[in-house]
């Protein structure tokens, strides 16, 4: 924790803003094809999965039944769910969200590698 605490100063945010700009336009560089796509099969599989939970799909029965059938899946099942209860079928908007998650988890490593190894440098890199 440390670490942590002695990165923060103008040269480690300098750093940290830097990483975020970089990675938000790599990113968006990368997947601006895939933003096109529609739904892949899979989609249509889980959102299927999702509405065959009924009504109370957030209920133990529900969670229990999808977790015996998809097993480690279950996660996409409500994903795929949520967001078409969010955003219907717009697959541009699901695409979105999903390109914010990624970019979140990518720049999430920094605080993480930078706390383990006490080098900025090393956690920029990382991340």
């Amino acid at each position: 924790m440390n670490h942590l605490l002695k990165a923060i100063n103008l040269k480690g945010i300098f750093l940290f803003l830097t990483l975020i700009i970089t990675v938000v336009t790599i990113q968006s560089e990368v997947l601006k094809l895939h933003l096109k796509y529609g739904f892949g099969d899979m989609d249509w599989v889980f959102l299927l999965r999702y509405k065959s939970l009924g009504d109370r799909p957030f209920s133990i029965a529900s969670i229990t039944k999808e977790w015996r059938e998809s097993g480690v899946y279950t996660y996409q099942t409500y994903y795929v769910g949520i967001q078409e209860n969010l955003f219907g079928l717009d697959f541009e908007k699901y695409h979105r969200t999903t390109q914010f998650f990624k970019i979140l988890a990518t720049i999430s490593l920094f605080p993480l590698i930078l706390m383990l190894t006490g080098r900025k440098l090393v956690a920029f890199l990382t991340t």
